[in-house]
């Protein structure tokens, strides 16, 4: 048997806990697969965790008191794993408004940062997204869950 069966037992708790919307019951699992963890020495099981919990852990990390250290680094680790570094909240701001038709200049403003900022904040998620236009962002952004996807009018 491999010996991390039980660190997967809760990471699957953990996902289920929060396809059906039940953030504490996540938690809880989740709380519990770091510390099995972390007594059997293992992140391997961790690292691959779907990417909703991966999702979940990344919003967690700094609430997991002790377990935040293991959690820290299973995040590094998967994120050199992907080789995609993580887009930064800013970034998100950003990205959330490039599908409108809001310049660059006004996307600054409504940010209450300079337009320079926002050139900074868009090359920097071109590279993390691996394109080279406002719309392919737009597009790989929202395949990766990262802004929501368009509505119909």
């Amino acid at each position: 048997m491999i010996r991390w069966v039980l660190v997967e037992a809760w990471l699957l708790e953990c996902d289920t806990a929060l396809a059906v919307g039940s953030a504490r019951r996540a938690r809880t699992a989740l709380r519990r697969a770091l510390g099995a963890a972390e007594e059997m020495g293992v992140l391997r099981p961790l690292v691959y965790a779907s990417t909703r919990v991966a999702d979940f852990l990344t919003e967690q990390v700094g609430a997991l008191g002790a377990a935040g250290r293991r959690a820290r680094d299973v995040l590094a680790v998967r994120w050199a794993r992907e080789r995609v570094p993580p887009v930064t909240p800013r970034e998100i701001a950003v990205l959330t408004l490039l599908p409108t038709r809001l310049s660059l200049e006004d996307i600054a403003r409504d940010l209450g940062v300079s337009v320079n900022t926002v050139k900074s904040h868009v090359r920097a998620v071109y590279a993390k997204l691996d394109v080279d236009s406002r719309r392919a962002a737009v597009d790989a952004a929202r395949a990766r869950g990262l802004i929501e996807p368009a509505t119909m009018p």
